[in-house]
């Protein structure tokens, strides 16, 4: 018995220590299933996480069936759950809702111990706790990463994807520079407050003519600059010209906004106008200063 325990705590130690070192969810699952099966030697398991309304299942192993959505009621109503023979559920708590649970196929009877039940659920906890900790670090990267006025992400994201992608993940792109025209007389006039809300405005509309592929980053205090991946000069020009259009019209429209807006942009197509992306950055910022200064 004293072995037995040993052993045990053991594979507890070593499954905490990959746990710790895991850098993905799927990571995790696939962690959380591997112990599960060694626990009870079933002939299959499954991990489903719930997506809003239903359970998608996001992990199995063994003879456990492939299901593509179940619900609350499929999973946890009667005495056999998804109406075959699933023995016990391992439940995996987050926020104090259960977001995970484990469908255990079939186990060796004389492995459904007590303390072998207690011994999943402090699996499941486990998972959870470092779920959790992955969760708040890509929250922080995220947070680090973004402008907190308008949600765009910010210059230091914009300088690190131009010299680690450009040439590499992304072989061609337009660079859309949009500068917000009379920006800094309108915060002098109206302050900072008007002056976010105009901002966030801005960046509204850039999202709304961008491309699913199209990333926005805010670059200066009036100015955003959008990457387009794959976007000709025709293209890059006819989204630009949408953009300025969008805000000039509905800015009419937005009587919180205090004045009509204008902004200016710059294009800059990498690689067939510009080959050193050392250089994409100046190049598009003076273009649009050339027809800011044009009008």
């Amino acid at each position: 018995m004293a072995e037995k325990e040993k052993l045990r705590q053991e594979f507890l130690d070593e499954l905490q220590n990959k746990l710790v070192r895991a850098s993905c969810t799927d990571e995790i699952y696939a962690l959380l299933a591997e112990a599960a099966a060694w626990l009870t030697a079933s002939e299959g398991l499954s991990f489903f996480i719930r997506r809003e309304d239903c359970f998608e299942q996001v992990c199995r192993l063994g003879k456990f069936p492939e299901m593509e959505g179940v619900t609350q009621a499929e999973l946890f109503g009667g005495e056999h759950p998804v109406s075959f023979e699933t023995v016990m559920i391992g439940k995996v708590c987050l926020q104090e809702k259960e977001d995970g649970v484990f469908m255990i196929f079939r186990p060796k009877p004389e492995l459904m111990t007590a303390q072998n039940r207690e011994c999943l659920q402090l699996i499941c906890g486990m998972g959870a706790l470092v779920q959790k900790e992955l969760w708040i670090r890509g929250k922080a990267h995220r947070d680090a990463m973004t402008d907190e006025i308008t949600g765009a992400l910010n210059r230091s994201c914009l300088l690190q994807r131009l010299q680690e992608d450009m040439g590499t993940k992304i072989g061609n792109a337009a660079l859309i520079d949009i500068n917000v025209d009379g920006f800094k007389l309108y915060n002098e006039m109206y302050g900072y407050m008007n002056s976010d809300a105009l901002l966030k405005f801005v960046a509204d509309a850039i999202r709304r003519e961008k491309t699913g592929q199209g990333e926005i980053y805010r670059f200066g205090a009036d100015e955003f600059l959008l990457l387009e991946p794959d976007m000709t000069e025709e293209q890059a020009f006819d989204t630009a010209e949408r953009i300025r259009m969008r805000i000039r019209d509905s800015s009419r429209e937005k009587k919180d906004l205090l004045h009509q807006l204008t902004v200016s942009c710059g294009i800059v197509i990498y690689p067939e106008y510009v080959e050193d992306k050392e250089e994409l950055l100046g190049c598009c910022v003076r273009a649009a200063y050339y027809a800011k200064t044009r009008g």
